[in-house]
Parts: C-alpha cells; sequence; structure tokens
C-alpha cells in the first residue's frame, strides 16, 4: 500500500472512494461491476473501495471502460459523471488536487506495469 503523509489519504483510499462515487452515480451494485470486470465475486470491488487495494493496470482501464468514465477520474475527487456545477475556485483547486492524486496513481500504474511486463513478454 503506498503511504500518505499526516492528513493525506492513500492512494488506495483516493482511488477507492473516486470508484464508489462512479459505481453510486451510475446506479451499479458492486456484484453487477465485479461480473461485468470479470471477477468471481464482489470481494475485490468490496476491497477496492474499502482503500485496502488498487486494480492492476489492466484492471483499471476495464472498470473505467465499464462505467464509460476516464480512467483518471477515479482520481480526481471533483469528477462527477452529471456534471461540474462548482465555482470556478473550487474547479482550480480540485484541479491542481486531482493532478497531483492522477499523478501518483500513473506511477502506481506503471509499477504494476514494470511488475507484470517482463512476464507477460517471457509467455
Amino acid at each position: 500500500m503506498l503511504t500518505a503523509t499526516a492528513g493525506e489519504r492513500t492512494l488506495e483510499e483516493v482511488f477507492g472512494r473516486g470508484l464508489r462515487r462512479i459505481r453510486k452515480q451510475q446506479g451499479m451494485k458492486q456484484e453487477a461491476l465485479a461480473e461485468a470486470a470479470g471477477y468471481k465475486t464482489h470481494t475485490n470491488i468490496v476491497k477496492m473501495e474499502g482503500g485496502k487495494t488498487l486494480p492492476s493496470f489492466e484492471k483499471a482501464l476495464s472498470l473505467a471502460r465499464i462505467l464509460r468514465v476516464p480512467v483518471e477520474a477515479f482520481v480526481m475527487e471533483g469528477y462527477a459523471t452529471e456534471g461540474l456545477d462548482k465555482t470556478y475556485r473550487e474547479v482550480i483547486q480540485a484541479s491542481s488536487e486531482c493532478r497531483a492524486q492522477f499523478i501518483r496513481f500513473l506511477r502506481a500504474m506503471i509499477d504494476d506495469l514494470e511488475r507484470t511486463l517482463p512476464d507477460a513478454l517471457e509467455a
């Protein structure tokens, strides 16, 4: 798990909150999302939404595709599927925070690819 400084949430927590928010905005149950993503049970979705784990890069893309959002939406706390209703100042502030969270998310996904790609190339 990626660590966070005091007062900061971990990337897993940020991703999980985003996944839950987007899934609920779209009226999808955890079980339905898990099935669409190819999981045998909804336990993986529960763990992700609970901030316990991150999906692999491939699964993150799959979840985004299923929920019809860009993959970065999971770590952009201001992202709403029904549109923005914030003032300009709030949007700018959220954008800055989202950019930092998205960079952390990308680093975690790159780490995952670096771990799994050599095995995939050897197969």
